[in-house]
């Protein structure tokens, strides 16, 4: 079972064809925690380790489908693995997502899927202390150029709006956003 192990983490993180990475990186979401029946509990806590390094890794792949699928993935697993994952690897991955992944500059695809992961991810009650948090982060995406970006951040906002734990304008300021649009305006010109 090892070597099967070894050799699918080889097909995420090493194989040249974006299609095989995104296949693989499916069958990882899928199937999560891959784990060794045969191993013990800390070589089985290395193993899954590695997977959020592995998932952590395509957040960053050069191929956009790839970072989207890693988005979503990222966000599923969380939502339905939130009690099992350590919170250090809980907030290292939001952060990611929240403070990188959502500036994708090249794909507004990418940062599309980033809002609406933290949306499906809202669903689960135990990630709202953590989101109030992090969520202010993405400010900058209220004002985003792309459309669909937009229509995004207010779908999360709607999501948001319904959580009592998670005050809306900590969330949303408008102040902020004003702010942030002047200083758009006045970089134009």
């Amino acid at each position: 079972m090892s070597c099967a192990l070894n050799i699918y983490f080889f097909l995420i993180g090493q194989v040249a064809n974006s299609n095989v990475r995104r296949n693989a990186l499916l069958l990882l979401i899928d199937m999560f925690p891959l784990e060794d029946p045969n191993a013990s509990k800390e070589e089985n806590g290395i193993l899954l380790d590695k997977q959020f390094v592995f998932l952590e890794k395509l957040l960053t792949d050069p191929c956009p489908d790839i970072r989207i699928t890693a988005v979503e993935g990222v966000c599923r697993i969380l939502r339905l693995f939130w009690e099992v994952v350590s919170p250090t690897t809980t907030v290292k991955l939001l952060s990611k997502l929240i403070d990188e992944t959502s500036l994708d500059k090249s794909n507004a695809s990418v940062r599309c899927a980033v809002l609406q992961g933290i949306t499906y991810l809202l669903d689960n009650p135990a990630s709202h202390e953590l989101s109030k948090a992090l969520l202010p982060r993405l400010g900058s995406l209220f004002s985003d150029c792309n459309l669909a970006v937009r229509i995004a951040v207010v779908d999360m906002l709607l999501a948001i709006k319904g959580i009592r734990s998670i005050p809306f304008l900590k969330v949303y300021d408008p102040l902020f956003i004003l702010l942030y649009n002047l200083e758009l305006i006045c970089e134009r010109n």
